[in-house]
């Protein structure tokens, strides 16, 4: 009888006294996809961390094959076959596909033949059908490319290859569709296949109910750092997964596509604008928004989305074009403070890291009538304290007070926390770019309702995102950037998955 390739048995971990994974079981077949969903802070990426000797457990044991393996660091992980590929990809920029791949391994240690190495990890990519290559690059030349060169979902695939040339037992993958397109997840879940028909043992790490449910065999899922429950996918639907990882039944959100308002809040026209690299990232972009409209902005990374929004925000100049807001009193070159602003790098962008939860509110509500005091000479610190606590509660955000370091808090809950300030300000604009990145099903529908009230109550809410389904739930329009273009615009009751794939791909729809 073939036994576990990996079994985890009563692992416990904690941090500062609270148990990040509480006496949890886990165990994943040879030839299995097994997904582990649940939460924010539910314990997931821990307990894969202590799998993979990135954290050492405080109680418990690691089986491989039947083994103990209580790996003391990653690299005593590695050579007992496990390999875990990060959200964020691990690779060094310097170096090339082939070093990054080899790097660490008996062969990647000094001199070799750099033919000899180029050929094996093609060997091992062909016969496991990870294809890096693509129109561009033909023969081994895709070999010899620059870390820095790759786009996200190449450096992915380039770090489940390192895992391959190891002979890993186990692949751990977390978040692994998080900066993908649909096209590319399509190429993932192929790949996924193949390898698991190879024997490899696969665990997907995901807050994606759909995708868990259509790649994976089993899952199991964690609330609070204990096992909830482990179940073969055929046998669950989202309904009933929602539920298991949250604790309670969500309800279904319906959405009702409004008449458009004849208001309008935000023109812009012809936008030019450069990239870091000073390229064109943004060609010639019109784009209306109106009252009460929720506007959905798609495209695959690198495609200008954000480069557009970020000069809206005031983050970036322009060359050529015009943002008008007839109804915001702005400089002409920005919608902020008019605007509330979700960015996509909270932590570089919106936030005070050193700074508590009030503080970080108070950047942003100081000039509300209720927030002054004293004829507006000295802010209201317990306006700022209460409204802290209100959007805690409204939010969730876990382990927070008023009082709360940001920096202490989880990429999860710091995100709430930020979401749930700025549509707490009483805006006409919205500017929300991947609002529930990273976040779990209670959380995203949270959000969800909080982005169709403030649309409900006239707020034009421009949504930028990489989520499909968030896109397809939420927007009255949608429209598509392309290599710097708006590729097209679809009404949101006549999008779905496939012509938006095909719009960000940069087929044209008639």
């Amino acid at each position: 009888m073939v036994g576990y390739a990996l079994e985890m048995r009563g692992i416990v971990k904690q941090f500062g006294g609270k148990k990040a994974n509480e006496s949890v079981d886990f165990a994943v077949m040879p030839g299995e996809i097994h997904g582990l969903i649940g939460e924010n802070g539910a314990g997931k990426t821990t307990l894969m961390n202590v799998a993979s000797g990135l954290y050492k457990q405080d109680e418990g044991h690691v089986f491989i094959e039947g083994q103990i393996h209580d790996h003391a660091n990653p690299l005593d992980a590695l050579k007992a076959g496990i390999a875990m590929v990060h959200q964020t990809f691990m690779m060094i920029d310097t170096l090339t596909v082939a070093e990054n791949v080899s790097l660490g391994t008996k062969k990647g240690l000094g001199y070799i033949s750099r033919a000899k190495q180029t050929r094996e990890i093609a060997a091992v990519a062909e016969e496991f059908g990870v294809d890096l290559g693509g129109a561009e690059h033909t023969g081994l030349d895709w070999t010899h490319r620059l870390g820095k060169d790759l786009a996200p979902s190449e450096k992915q695939r380039v770090a489940i290859l390192s895992a391959l040339y190891r002979h890993s037992k186990v692949l751990i993958l977390d978040e692994p569709t998080s900066v993908l397109s649909p096209e590319e997840i399509k190429s993932l879940f192929i790949v996924l296949q193949r390898l698991k028909s190879t024997g490899l043992a696969i665990v997907f790490i995901s807050h994606k109910v759909p995708e868990v449910l259509e790649i994976c065999d089993k899952v199991t899922v964690l609330r609070a750092g204990r096992v909830v429950g482990t179940a073969e996918t055929s046998e669950l639907d989202e309904s009933s997964l929602a539920t298991l990882i949250v604790g309670r039944t969500l309800n279904p959100m319906t959405k009702v596509y409004r008449d458009r308002s004849l208001v309008e809040l935000l023109q812009v026209s012809d936008l030019w604008v450069k990239g870091d690299n000073s390229t064109w990232a943004v060609k010639g972009a019109s784009l209306s928004l109106h009252r009460g409209e929720v506007l959905g902005v798609a495209g695959v990374d690198g495609s200008g989305q954000h480069e557009f929004v970020e000069c809206l925000a005031g983050l970036r100049g322009w060359e050529r074009g015009s943002i008008q807001s007839p109804e915001e009193e702005s400089d002409g070159r920005a919608l902020t403070p008019a605007a509330a602003y979700v960015p996509a790098d909270p932590r570089r962008e919106a936030l005070l890291l050193d700074g508590d939860a009030a503080w970080n509110v108070g950047l942003r509500h100081a000039d509300e009538p209720s927030a002054r005091r004293m004829a507006g000479l000295l802010v209201n610190s317990g306006y700022i304290s209460r409204l802290t606590e209100k959007i805690v509660e409204e939010f969730d955000v876990r382990n927070c007070k008023s009082t709360t370091r940001v920096a202490d808090l989880s990429g999860g809950n710091l995100q709430k926390l930020l979401v749930g300030r700025e549509l707490a300000l009483s805006r006409n604009i919205a500017l929300i770019v991947n609002p529930t990145t990273g976040l779990d099903v209670g959380a995203i529908d949270a959000i969800w309702e909080q982005i169709i009230r403030i649309a409900n109550e006239g707020a034009g809410v421009l949504l930028v995102s990489n989520e499909l389904d968030e896109l397809l739930a939420l927007s009255d329009r949608i429209v598509v950037f392309y290599n710097g273009e708006i590729a097209g615009e679809l009404e949101g009751n006549d999008a779905d998955r496939e012509a938006l794939g095909k719009l960000m791909s940069g087929v044209r729809i008639k």
